[in-house]
Parts: C-alpha cells; structure tokens; sequence
C-alpha cells in the first residue's frame, strides 16, 4: 500500500462492480484481491446511486446539511476514485467519466448539462457504431419529465428512464440540456460511456444555479483502447 500513497489518487473496485465504474484514467485502480496497476476506460453507462447528501450532508430537509466527513486517514475499502489532500486523508472524488451535480444548499437548486463530443468531424448518432450516452441519478423521474419534451428530444438526442436512472444518447456533437432540479443536500451523479471509436472524446460541463450564486462541474470520458 506505501506504492498506492504515494500517488496522487487512484479508483477502488470490487470484483462485483468491475466494468460497472469506471477506472480513474491513470491512476492506480485496486481489485477486490487488492491487485494494483494503471487503468483506464470509458467505464458503463449505469449511474451511481443518488449520494444521500452532497459530501456526507443529510437529505432530510432540515435547516441545514451536515458537515461533510472528514478525510479518511486510510484508502477507503468502497468502490470509487480519492485523492489524498496535501497528505492530510483521503476524499471522493469523480471517476474518468463521471459528473457529479452535488447541492451543499439549504434550497432546490437547477444543474444545466452541456454535452459536447470532439472532433467535429466523428459525430455520435441515436443508432450506429458511434455511441455516445450519459446515464444521470433520476430516482424521481424529473430529469426524464423534462428532457423528454425538450425540443430536439428523439432528433438530435434519445432519452429513457428505468429503475431510477435516465438515460440520453446524443445524436449530435453538442447537446445543451434543459436545466432540471437537484433537491436540497443531496449530490445527483451521471455517469458516460463512449463507444465506436478511440479518437472521439466527451466533454461534460454543469452549471448548478441556486439564484443568488452559482457554480460549476467538469466531467470528462474517452473509450480506452485494450492493452
């Protein structure tokens, strides 16, 4: 484990979720048999399950969230990605291919999608090779509801909904979604998948607005080629 420490970050998986997460790009990713070595790839198109509070905080409803845990002195044993800040624990953070629209408010909040696939010239379609999909948290079917009657749905992007996830395929370089509603202290993770080509690369940028303030998440995905 001395090896793993000294590296900036790596991805924790069980043999279970292995090819359900993805693996963190370069770091270190480390098997349920604590096998270590470089990873990376476009991981699945199932979503995480919806975090119960943006950094540890309590979805309740209350005045306030709680307090996000404090760093883990020890890598953590559940799947995913930490860093080790400035040596003082080990924190969560998104995998390769993952976006996290966390709310550390007190109020509803909108998170606004922009997804854009480069090079210009490999363009992701509803049906073909080049498969490009983003699957969101959407334990109450809002996102759907609204994507589902946004213009361009069924032409320049596909969107489903299943078991508490919703799902878009892109059929266009750019696609900007509607903004749709992430609830108080609760964190809403999306998870890509990229397919039909090596080259192709998926950007993914949220703007979260409460209002009075706002901020930003960046999520990046690419298919790996086999080693």
């Amino acid at each position: 484990m001395a090896l793993l420490h000294r590296r900036g970050s790596f991805c924790v998986l069980t043999s279970a979720l292995l090819g359900l997460l993805p693996a963190c790009g370069g770091r270190v990713v480390v098997d349920a048999m604590g096998r270590d070595g470089l990873g990376g790839n476009s991981g699945g198109a199932s979503a995480a399950a919806t975090t119960g509070g943006a950094g540890g905080e309590s979805p309740d409803g209350g005045a306030m969230c709680n307090a996000p845990l404090p760093p883990s002195p020890t890598v953590p044993d559940q799947p995913g990605c930490y860093t080790d800040v400035m040596d003082s624990g080990w924190v969560a953070i998104p995998c390769d291919c993952e976006l996290w629209l966390a709310n550390t408010t007190y109020a509803t909040i909108t998170a606004a999608v922009t997804l854009t696939v480069t090079p210009p010239d490999e363009v992701p379609g509803l049906t073909g090779p080049l498969d490009v999909e983003v699957a969101f948290d959407d334990p109450d079917a809002s996102s759907y509801a609204t994507w589902a009657n946004q213009a361009g749905s069924g032409v320049a992007f596909t969107v489903t909904n299943a078991a508490g996830t919703t799902t878009v395929r892109m059929g266009t370089s750019s696609l900007v979604l509607a903004p749709v509603p992430v609830v108080a202290c609760t964190t809403r993770k999306a998870m890509a998948r990229v397919a039909g080509s090596y080259s192709m690369k998926l950007s993914m940028h949220a703007a979260l607005d409460e209002g009075s303030s706002s901020a930003m998440a960046d999520g990046t995905c690419a298919a790996i080629p086999p080693t």
